[in-house]
């Protein structure tokens, strides 16, 4: 698996999933609860972050996020 993406935003990271899972790539999101713990755990530990199960997928989901992503 390798992390394509990360925010503080969720509606970002959410957004981001879905635009790679209409192409088909398989992902998951990590640390989404975490987001809400801000403020007593380390910025680091409370982004949450997209990752592709697929090592393969790396290239073309960040490709795909460069493009639709802000």
């Amino acid at each position: 698996m390798k992390r394509v993406f990360g925010s503080f935003d969720q509606t970002a990271v959410y957004h981001a999933r879905n635009l790679l899972e209409s192409a088909g790539i398989e992902t998951l999101v990590k640390n989404a609860i975490l987001s809400s713990a801000m403020g007593e755990l380390p910025p680091a530990e409370c982004q949450a972050e997209l990752w592709v199960f697929d090592d393969s997928d790396q290239a073309r989901a960040e490709e795909i996020l460069s493009q639709r992503v802000t």
